[in-house]
Parts: C-alpha cells; structure tokens; sequence
C-alpha cells in the first residue's frame, strides 16, 4: 500500500501565473500568462523543470516559486500554484516573444499529458465565458473590482480564442484566452496606465 508521502510530490490540478517585470520610465506594462490545468497527477519536479527551461533557454534573470495546496475533507485533491517571474528584456521585442512562445509549447506538453491520461475536455471557449474570465483574472492578479471594469471590446478569433479589452479606474487591460486542445486554459493579460 502507498503511503501518504508517494503522493507529496503530485498534485491533480496545477495553476502557473508568470508575470513579466519591464518597467520602462515612461510607460509602466506589466504582462501577466496564466495556464491552468485540471486532472492528470502533476509532478512538482516535472513542472518545475519545464518552466525553469523557458527563461533559461533566453538567459533571463527569474524567480520561480512553487505553492502546494492539500485538501482533505471527504475527497483528496492537491494544487501546485507555480510563480514565474522573468525579468530583463522578457516583456518586449524578440525575447518577449520567444519566451511568450515557449511558455505556449509547455501549455501544448500539458495538454498531450492530460490527453495522454484520458481526463475529459474542456467545455469550449465562448465568447460570454472569455468575458467573465477576462474579468475574474484581473480582479485576482491586479485587485480590480469586478464593477469598475468597463468592457471596450470582445472579439472570438477563432475558436476557443479570444481577445477581450476593459477600462479600469486607472489602467487599461487587454486579455487573450484560449484553450490548448480543448484541456490547458492558457490566458495572457497586460495591463498598462491609461
């Protein structure tokens, strides 16, 4: 029989925020990249190894921090909440993109893992959900009050991606969602003064 310490280092659903720190004088931007991924047994070595790759491969300065969160009461369930921070020249220009595009590769890896294990699929990304998301993803990573956001625009670019814009009180935010095979929600939001 397996004891409770085999299972420490898993966690059945992974949520990875990375945030981008470009702090130009003029202009303050600041990019936020959600990925979140139910099901499969998530190994926190795996998953830290994946996401060190990405600013290591670009020689970026970072800071990864990795949360563990357990639950037992009547069913079990653990969450890993990965923090990447990448500095430097990770926000802008080639760099920016690159590491943009790596971070998409691990959410793509995810995606094949948990089709591998056979989980399920996500319900499609729709327009008025892309909506409600964008809004509860800036009120948690920005403190925004979900009544003082003002939708400027909402558009599906094709499915299950979608761009959405809101005003706030003193920034202007714009949020890209999609869903990587229908499983790995991987959301970007940068917001910028206005």
């Amino acid at each position: 029989m397996d004891s409770a310490d085999d299972y420490r280092s898993y966690a059945d659903r992974v949520v990875v925020s990375i945030r981008f720190a470009s702090m130009p004088v003029d202009e303050y931007v600041e990019v936020v990249v959600e990925i979140e991924a139910p099901g499969a047994a998530w190994h926190r070595d795996w998953l830290v190894g994946e996401f060190e790759s990405v600013p290591q491969r670009q020689e970026l300065p970072y800071v990864i921090k990795v949360q563990e969160d357990r639950h037992e009461w009547g069913a079990s369930a653990a969450v890993f909440t990965v923090i990447l921070y990448l500095g430097g020249a990770a926000a802008s220009g080639v760099v920016g993109n690159a590491a943009y595009d790596a971070l998409k590769a691990v959410a793509k890896d995810m995606a094949g893992r948990l089709r591998a294990a056979d989980t399920g699929s996500a319900a499609p990304l729709t327009e008025s959900e892309a909506i409600e998301r964008s809004k509860v993803l800036i009120s948690a990573r920005f403190d925004e009050p979900l009544g003082g956001l003002e939708l400027i625009s909402s558009e599906m670019r094709f499915p299950d991606h979608a761009s959405v814009s809101f005003q706030g009180e003193s920034w202007h935010y714009d949020c890209d969602l999609a869903l990587e095979d229908g499983l790995v929600s991987f959301n970007r939001v940068a917001r910028r003064r206005r």
